[in-house]
């Protein structure tokens, strides 16, 4: 025999080998693999039957079936369009307008075709357009004067659903479209608010004001009254009717309880609310506040809201009990510091464990236990604590007496220092006081229940410490018009007689020590200092070059927007609530840093054909140094010699230390191709390629990118990064399928067709 004949022998062999190994299985196992009739169950996910299409389709259909899928196929108008893919980009602008049928099969191993079928209207004489976004700033006006806490809001109007972007000096505040701007840590004087939105399409629309900060108002220094009031407003002031009360009483400093919702949307029912109340009271000094974070339930959390200046806030969730063991409290503290007339009052809002029963008065007491000791930690200073503390006072007897059974203990407590059961847990630094019962020693004063008499009982409280006895004038309760459509608890108030003690200060502070200035960036300075010792201090003021550039509370302070490798000169002086400002510090020179070498920038991904998730095309770079790059004059381009024109990076584009650049195809221009394209990253000059990375097909949605960043070896995402690391990215995979009947098919249709070519050349020899 020749050699083909003794080829083809060798065919045959493993063939006869083959099928038997077959037939042995099929007898082995008879039940395991019934004859397959059922063909695959195909889906057409889109487009949607009857859909009206124009322009650039894709096709998605799924099939499943219990064996193996060996062959997909989608047809339009009985055209084979794709083979073997279950997606497929239509382009319907080369089909004629009208109806057209979209078929998707599939093929199981056992030669059932499954499929599914719809029709579609094409019409492509509609044309789409796309409007830049319209963005205004709605507050504050243009070249208003602004102090304090300034409310920024913004409308886009847009074909898509829009939220501005909002910059205060091309720093980035918020993405939500609003943002409570606390001007006390900017310098006074010009600054620009810049509000922008992208739409889908890539188009930007932008709005821009200027407005002047003058945070040189007149300070609160009352001669006469001040009203503070405790006020639990019921699941987050589920009732307007809360802000009506406020409205009638007037208060200068309020706690309010069941604030735990205000935290949602950046602090937006806080911020909506001190809006509302400063447009209220249009002649009085404006509201600020606080709220406590992440209470997630309406009946719980805490807000502070007052006209004075509050230098501090501070949420508690842990409280120290007398056994050196931390106790976790059902519902946080809040602990804040407020400024009257130069006195530094400490705060405590409560809201202890509410409803009746042993294990509830249990934690309520241990609560008291802790926040006591908190408050004896702070030393002798003056201390307000006040709030929903669902409990009863030892002094409501007689008449007086609550229904119900919450407890006397948390009071008993804080009031009664020598009681023989509670006594032990009494603070060891301050005697305290309830305000109402002290000046209303007949009125009930019932806070809780007054819709109900049989709940009627007083479990709303303000308690002060010794330093203010000789300032309770007078204390009402649940008193005015809309208290009892307001929530289901009455506020409690009290109006404090401050004396004038010191409004004729004219003793300015000490000078400002310890000043250190750290130039560890190209366009910014850190600055600190040590924090001073008076107590009616008021301000720091940061000097450069002599010029006040900010006035600030903390004993820091971050400079921005200089340039590299220039030297300037610090100073930081102390200023007082009376505006006394002591002599500035000793001055600081320093020089920032010369700005690194754009040579390390790289192309670290980028996202060529964008479908579905994606609108755009975008390419990203990556600066790997540990210092900010000016990429000013840079040039984006794909091709060198042709494609779509080069884009120029405009002077200032600054990409930070360790940080990412998108650049989008709606504003470079530069456009990648799906069939292929180059990207390049070119030097000022024109000519010297940086860094270049080739592609030759695409996958819809996908990026490429650099495996790890900044890395030599790049990798197909199926989850794109942009503006952020690669690392941990999900990589694209080729499918393989692990059927064996269908590598075995694959197998015996190769045999065959080898073996009939050897007989077609034998066959005078083999038959």
């Amino acid at each position: 025999m020749n050699s083909r004949q003794i080829i083809a022998s060798i065919i045959i062999i493993v063939l006869i080998v083959s099928i038997t190994y077959v037939v042995f299985l099929v007898i082995q196992e008879p039940n395991d693999n019934p004859l397959d009739t059922t063909p695959p169950v195909v889906t057409i996910i889109h487009p949607n039957a009857d859909a009206e299409l124009m322009g650039s389709v894709t096709i998605n259909f799924t099939a499943s079936d219990l064996n193996p899928i060996v062959e997909y196929e989608i047809r339009i108008d009985s055209i084979v369009r794709a083979v073997n893919l279950t997606s497929f980009e239509w382009d319907t602008t080369l089909e004629s307008d009208g109806i057209h049928s979209i078929v998707c099969r599939a093929r199981d191993n056992s030669s059932n075709w499954g499929s599914y079928s719809i029709s579609v209207t094409v019409n492509n004489s509609i044309e789409v357009v796309n409007n830049a976004p319209v963005v205004t700033i709605t507050a504050p006006a243009a070249d208003a004067a602004v102090s304090d806490n300034v409310l920024i809001t913004t409308t886009v109007v847009d074909e898509d659903t829009l939220d501005a972007r909002i910059y205060v000096d091309d720093e980035l505040m918020s993405s939500t479209g609003t943002f409570l701007w606390n001007t006390d840590f900017w310098s006074n004087g010009l600054h620009t608010i810049i509000a922008n939105a992208t739409d889908s399409g890539g188009l930007v629309g932008s709005d821009t004001i200027q407005v002047t900060v003058d945070n040189y108002v007149a300070l609160l220094n009352f001669t006469g009254t001040i009203k503070v009031m405790t006020y639990n407003i019921e699941e987050s002031g589920a009732n307007p009717d809360w802000l009506n009360v406020v409205k009638e009483e007037n208060p200068d400093i309020m706690i309010l309880v069941e604030t735990g919702l205000w935290d949602d949307n950046s602090d937006l029912i806080l911020r909506n609310s001190i809006e509302d109340l400063n447009d209220y009271f249009i002649n009085e000094a404006p509201y600020s506040g606080y709220c406590a974070q992440n209470i997630g339930f309406s009946t719980s959390g805490e807000a502070i809201l007052s006209r004075f200046p509050i230098l501090d806030f501070n949420q508690i969730p842990i409280v120290p009990l007398d056994d050196l063991t931390n106790y976790d409290v059902t519902h946080d503290f809040i602990h804040a510091i407020v400024s009257i007339n130069g006195t530094n009052v400490h705060i405590i809002g409560s809201h202890l464990k509410a409803s009746s029963g042993s294990t509830n008065e249990d934690r309520r007491e241990w609560e008291t236990e802790g926040i006591i000791n908190y408050m004896d930690n702070l030393g002798d200073v003056p201390i307000m604590y006040m709030g929903d503390l669902n409990s009863f006072s030892p002094f409501d007897i007689g008449d007086l007496a609550p229904n119900g059974d919450l407890g006397y203990g948390p009071l008993t407590m804080m009031l009664v220092p020598d009681d023989p059961t509670y006594g032990q847990y009494a603070s060891a630094v301050h005697n305290f006081t309830d305000v109402f019962r002290t000046l209303n020693p007949t009125d009930p004063g019932y806070s809780y229940g007054h819709q109900d008499p049989i709940y009627t009982s007083r479990i709303d409280f303000m308690l002060v410490n010794d330093y203010f006895l000789d300032k309770l004038i007078n204390s009402t309760c649940g008193d005015t018009a809309h208290a009892d459509t307001g929530s289901d608890h009455y506020s409690v108030d009290v109006f404090l007689g401050w004396n004038s003690t010191g409004l004729n200060d004219t003793t300015a502070p000490a000078n400002v020590t310890g000043l250190q200035v750290d130039a560890t960036y190209a366009m910014a300075v850190d600055l600190s200092w040590n924090a001073n010792n008076e107590t009616d201090l008021y301000r720091y003021v940061v000097y450069r070059n002599s010029t006040k550039i900010a006035e600030v509370v903390a004993t820091f302070y971050n400079d921005t927007g200089l340039s590299s490798n220039t030297t300037y000169e610090y100073e930081v002086s102390a200023k007082d609530f009376f505006g006394n400002e002591g002599n500035k510090s000793l001055a600081v020179l320093t020089t920032t840093l010369v700005m690194a070498s754009p040579d390390s920038i790289v192309i670290n991904e980028i996202l060529p054909a964008p479908q579905t998730i994606y609108t755009d095309e975008w390419i990203e770079l990556y600066n790997p140094s540990g210092d900010d790059v000016d990429l000013t004059g840079y040039i984006l381009d794909d091709i060198t010699t042709g494609g779509t024109p080069p884009y120029t990076i405009p002077a200032t584009t600054i990409i930070p230390a360790g940080g990412f650049l998108i650049f989008y195809l709606a504003e470079t221009g530069v456009a990648q191709n799906n069939a292929g394209d180059t990207v390049n990253l070119i030097k000022p000059d024109g000519v010297t390629i940086q860094d270049s990375y080739t592609y030759t097909s695409i996958i819809y949605d996908a990026s490429y990118g650099r495996e790890t960043d900044g890395a030599l070896i790049w990798k197909t995402f199926t989850s794109p990064t942009p503006g952020a690391s690669n690392n941990g990215a999900a990589l694209y995979r080729t499918p393989i399928s692990s059927s064996t009947g269908y590598l075995f098919e694959i197998f015996l249709l190769m045999s065959q067709r080898i073996f009939w070519g050897c007989l077609q050349d034998t066959s005078n020899k083999i038959h």
